[in-house]
């Protein structure tokens, strides 16, 4: 998983700062002494939705930003800051944000910043009581939690699939290689568990599969798999 968490912080730092340019002087930082402040009304938290991932730049009053995946404050990058002309330009780069009232607008990538936090681009739901049986036919996983954060996993190049029959399931992706294991049920879930690891597969009331992986190092990380015929898994690997 760290592997894994490494290649998001680095897919979102390439994109957010893929126009940025060498780290600027310490030159940019607004002076409290001459500006007449218009910088409170962009000063803040502020959210970019880049695909299916959430971005977030918080700029502080001292001319100082942190830019990076929502959730993850420890893996962020930073700099200055500073409002010229109606737009906001991260260290020395060549492509601004523009003061747009209530929302900055992103020249580089196309793309708006607000106030309020987006809506994650899928929610968990209860699970339900699924004994052997229930979850039988072909899972390919959708979306990734990681820490809290939900991700496509087409967006990071991740995949995970599964093929369940009864007490056993071929299972598919780099987490797992191709193989063949044998499950165990358990309080209306199906479980596989290995020296330091633990696989939980539960499915929720809407339709998904939720399927836990836990490691005594790692915690905990959420795949969320939707049912696929086998007819339309062909057409799609045709």
């Amino acid at each position: 998983m760290k592997k894994l968490l490494a290649m998001l912080v680095a897919f979102t730092l390439i994109l957010a700062l893929a126009f940025c340019g060498p780290s600027a002087s310490a030159d940019l930082v607004l002076d409290p002494e001459t500006s007449s402040r218009p910088e409170d009304n962009v000063v803040g938290v502020w959210f970019f939705q880049l695909e299916e991932t959430i971005l977030r730049l918080e700029l502080l009053p001292d001319g100082t930003y942190t830019l990076g995946l929502d959730g993850l404050p420890e893996e962020s990058s930073g700099g200055v800051w500073r409002l010229e002309d109606g737009f906001v330009w991260l260290d020395d780069s060549e492509q601004p944000f523009s003061v747009m009232g209530d929302a900055l607008y992103w020249h580089a990538l196309g793309v708006f910043a607000v106030r309020e936090e987006p809506l994650p681009i899928y929610r968990a739901v209860e699970t339900v009581e699924a004994p052997a049986g229930t979850m039988d036919g072909y899972w390919v996983a959708l979306f990734l939690e990681l820490d809290g954060q939900v991700f496509s996993t087409e967006l990071l190049g991740e995949s995970l699939d599964l093929y369940v029959e009864g007490l056993r399931a071929a299972m598919g992706g780099p987490i797992f290689g191709d193989q063949i294991v044998d499950l165990e049920e358990e309080d209306g879930a199906l479980v596989l568990a290995g020296e330091g690891f633990r696989v939980t597969m539960q499915l929720q009331r809407d339709g998904f599969m939720r399927l836990t992986l836990s490691t005594e190092e790692e915690g905990e990380l959420y795949y969320y798999l939707l049912p696929v015929s086998l007819d339309d898994a062909d057409d799609a690997d045709a």
